[in-house]
């Protein structure tokens, strides 16, 4: 692995701070996460590797994680970017119980509006007005595909 180059940035997690609206500045954002595969999912006793707002339901169960909590978490970066709020309300972090118990599975609904639900799933109207197609990133399965297949569903061109 080489080292980064003097006036880079260290790989780090994508948080909704790096929305370039709020910053001005463009950030390039890795959401993967890079450890063995056949490596433990705990950093340490009862820790997970993620920040616990916008980690998946099977990662806060502690089960494997495979790329569909990648594209849960773009979505639900997608979501806080574009709405203001982390995709289960603000402060709200998945605990293991609460996903067992099957709490927690949908989005917060009061960003939500659903008068073009049959052309775009999901959309979100920030406070200037604009619309933006947040897609059903935080519900996708692996079985889905890659987070571009996905995209592409929403699309014109997909």
């Amino acid at each position: 692995m080489s080292t980064p180059s003097p006036g880079t940035h260290p790989v780090r997690p994508a948080l909704p701070a790096d929305d370039p609206q709020e910053t001005g500045v463009p950030r390039v954002i890795d959401f993967g996460i890079a450890r063995a595969a056949d490596a433990t999912g705990l950093t340490g006793t009862g820790l997970r590797i993620g920040i616990a707002e916008y980690m998946a339901r099977e990662q806060a169960m502690g089960l494997p994680v495979t790329p569909a909590a990648d594209v849960f978490a773009l979505g639900a970066l997608a979501v806080h970017v574009a709405g203001g709020t982390p995709p289960f309300g603000p402060g709200y972090v998945l605990s293991p119980a609460d996903c067992e118990k099957g709490l927690a599975t949908e989005p917060v609904t009061g960003l939500w509006f659903d008068d073009l639900a049959d052309e775009r799933p999901f959309c979100v109207r920030r406070s200037d007005g604009r619309e933006i197609v947040i897609v059903r990133l935080v519900h996708a399965e692996a079985e889905d595909g890659p987070v571009a297949v996905v995209l592409s569903r929403y699309t014109k061109a997909g």
